[in-house]
């Protein structure tokens, strides 16, 4: 059987790769979804019930990449019409994954058409998906579990006191630098002489705002921004330094962070703004705390720190996995599209 996936890469994440073997594991063939695939002639299978198309992100086309605010892209209407016409023609299975409630950084204006262009992708699919359970009654979809990354079920990577180097925790950012992140707003209420890191690459405006409000406040000797893409190593590597990452993001703005499926079972805390997932999660997992208003940052920031020759004993790797390790995720998809061990392709 095939499975067709759009898009067949990312550069933001391995998450992608990620789909990608899993259903190669479960012995679908994996093939690309898109215009120039289908020019030559490479998506005939679309056409047969037994394989499956899944579609990641296809709203985001019609607005243009790179931009604080994005406007709609003339190239990316014409991208997204080609594929809405494949998806309406193909007899394939069809999943859509809802990853977001809107999309990204678009001006206000344009928040509602994201979200219509949303609900309309969520109409034509045979089956939603989501990776936030407090979402399948919303979005009238099933629930699969967002895979790590990294395979915490076969690395050895429980935590334990001896690993902490530092007398007192470090904080970390991390992950794409923009505004729907909201860490424009988490500055200004981040406490001073605590250190804080940010790493990640973001629109130069942005970048420039968050500096500048560094400065605004006197920050300059405690926060840092190292404002470029990390690559996989690096990027886990950074995560193995700090020990609280956080996860300020603005409300609404997406169903589950990645940053979260990569820090889990790495980092000992998890400090994120709440939201739906959040507060599902963190009657799984230890070491999540969350905040409501940006106001509590400081608050929360001093608990952390008044506990932290305790929270230095916080380990979640094997809760992670139970909940999103490689062969939960295995077993959720083969449920979902109903494989038995003696049926896979």
């Amino acid at each position: 059987m095939l499975a067709y996936i759009s898009p067949l890469s990312s550069s933001e994440n391995s998450y992608i790769q990620i789909q990608k073997e899993l259903l190669e594991e479960l012995g679908f063939e994996v093939r690309p979804l898109s215009i120039a695939s289908a020019i030559k002639g490479q998506c005939f299978g679309i056409f047969r019930r037994k394989n499956v198309i899944m579609v990641h992100w296809l709203e985001n086309r019609l607005f243009k990449l790179g931009t604080p605010s994005r406007g709609l892209s003339v190239g990316g209407l014409l991208s997204f019409a080609g594929l809405s016409t494949l998806l309406l023609i193909a007899r394939s299975k069809t999943l859509y994954f809802v990853h977001n409630h809107s999309v990204h950084d678009v001006p206000p204006q344009l928040v509602g058409l994201s979200q219509q262009v949303i609900g309309w992708l969520r109409s034509i699919a045979d089956i939603r998906i989501v990776h936030d359970p407090t979402f399948v009654d919303q979005y009238q979809a099933q629930y699969l579990p967002h895979p790590l990354y990294g395979d915490l079920e076969n690395q050895n990577t429980e935590l334990s006191s001896s690993d902490h180097k530092t007398s007192s925790p470090q904080f970390l950012i991390i992950g794409t630098v923009r505004p729907y992140k909201n860490i424009h707003k988490f500055l200004h209420f981040w406490p001073e002489n605590t250190p804080l890191s940010i790493a990640g690459k973001g629109p130069e405006e942005y970048v420039l705002l968050l500096k500048k409000i560094i400065c605004e406040r006197a920050l300059n000797n405690t926060v840092s921004i190292d404002s470029r893409f990390f690559e996989d190593d690096e990027f886990m590597n950074l995560l193995n330094r700090h020990d609280v990452i956080i996860l300020p993001h603005r409300q609404n703005a997406n169903l589950v962070s990645g940053v979260f499926f990569a820090a889990i079972g790495r980092s000992r805390i998890i400090l994120a703004r709440e939201t739906p997932f959040i507060a599902w999660v963190k009657k799984h997992i230890p070491g999540i705390y969350s905040f409501q208003n940006d106001e509590d940052i400081p608050s929360i920031v001093k608990e952390i720190q008044r506990d932290w020759p305790d929270l230095t004993r916080n380990s979640s790797s094997s809760a992670a996995a139970s909940l999103f390790g490689t062969n939960v995720c295995l077993n959720a998809f083969r449920s979902l599209l109903k494989l038995d061990e003696d049926e896979q392709p």
